[in-house]
């Protein structure tokens, strides 16, 4: 019929053919808030305190994504971790993580940084640093680093230092004590691997 095909036509016009933002149209939230004033007497301000959602899943999932409740979970549900600071503990780190968010208006990443995840990112950083190492050792008579092969790895070892050795710390916490470890792991294996390279592959005597 005509009057839909008109319908249709305004509703395009009007902005109506796409879906929502997560966090709902501004005036929705407004109108929220006068609500909220009218029958509760709530001073809210719509929009930082109002997130109109079908359910607690899809307001939760505006605030942190789903990658961040997996991490939670695999931080404060794994067994080793219930094991050695019990039950209750783990329940109240989880809660007071998912407040600290709530807090901030949202997370996406769990803050804090375990000691085994750091450890996991010193090992890339080290990765990274021997990456390098190997290749600036010169290969001619006359250099003292291969800059070329650095630039031509620049991708590996800007991934396992920067993406995976810096990237979960300093989206995780504010502490610098953790990157400064970090380089000095990337900056110590990249001058062992130099040296080491130089007195192995780099050695004339062990040429063929």
């Amino acid at each position: 019929p005509a009057f839909i095909q008109e319908a249709l036509k305004a509703s395009v016009a009007n902005g109506l053919s796409a879906y929502p933002a997560t966090a709902g149209e501004p005036s929705l939230r407004k109108a929220c808030a006068a609500w909220l004033q009218t029958r509760y007497n709530l001073s809210l301000d719509p929009l930082k305190q109002v997130l109109p959602v079908n359910g607690s899943r899809e307001a939760l999932f505006a605030l942190m994504p789903r990658t961040y409740w997996v991490e939670l979970q695999t931080r404060y549900g794994n067994q080793y971790y219930v094991k050695d600071n019990g039950q209750d503990a783990a329940i109240v780190d989880a809660l007071s993580a998912v407040e600290g968010c709530l807090e901030r208006g949202g997370c996406q990443v769990v803050p804090g940084l375990p000691t085994e995840q750091w450890l996991l990112t010193l090992a890339t950083s080290i990765l990274g640093g021997l990456v390098v190492g190997f290749a600036a050792y010169p290969r001619k008579e006359g250099r003292n680093v291969e800059w070329t092969w650095v630039l031509l790895l620049s991708p590996l070892w800007l991934i396992l230092f920067g993406a995976l050795g810096l990237g979960p710390i300093l989206t995780r916490t504010s502490d610098l004590l953790p990157v400064l470890r970090n380089s000095l792991g990337f900056l110590g294996s990249t001058v062992v691997a130099y040296l080491l390279a130089q007195q192995t592959v780099g050695n004339p005597k062990n040429a063929p």
